[in-house]
């Protein structure tokens, strides 16, 4: 395992409140409103870019 994968992992197992969202895909929608989190994120994506995301 990489070293900074390891490190990743002891900083993930020491902070409890540690949260990991992945992106959605480039070509990802919006869709319905059960997936509200989702959509958000999509949305902030399209207005200021994955990169500011």
């Amino acid at each position: 395992m990489p070293y900074k994968q390891n490190e990743s992992k002891r900083h993930i197992n020491k902070c409890s409140d540690t949260r990991i969202v992945i992106p959605p895909p480039n070509n990802a929608v919006a869709g319905n409103s059960d997936h509200e989190q989702r959509n958000n994120h999509t949305d902030v994506i399209k207005i200021h870019g994955r990169m500011a995301w």
